[in-house]
């Protein structure tokens, strides 16, 4: 847990992104709830025999959008967190160089 500590400063410095990848993250978590819900309710409408073309065809639709959804959404969650945690590596090695370069020839 010490790195967390460690690197905090970098966190605030890219509240932003971090922000955005959680909540979209959670926004997928939730969408991944549709798909169940969406399968139990034509379920129910066969067995009850409700089911009709048109709610079949609307049942569809809503899956289809929720799997868009979450496609674009994982999409912007993985490039906001590890986008971040690229341009951690950068700032890092770019402080590791620059510190290295201010060392005396004889290290």
């Amino acid at each position: 847990m010490r790195i967390f500590k460690d690197l905090w400063w970098f966190f605030v410095q890219e509240k932003k992104a971090y922000g955005i990848g959680i909540l979209m993250l959670l926004c997928v978590a939730l969408l991944e709830l549709v798909p169940p819900k969406v399968i139990g309710i034509v379920v129910d409408l066969i067995i009850t025999n409700e089911l009709t073309t048109r709610n079949l065809f609307l049942w569809s639709i809503v899956l289809i959008s929720a799997g868009i959804f979450m496609y674009g959404l994982r999409y912007v969650w993985r490039v906001m967190i590890f986008g971040a945690s690229v341009k951690l590596a950068k700032q890092l090695r770019d402080d590791m160089f620059s510190h290295f370069t201010k060392m005396p020839p004889s290290f």
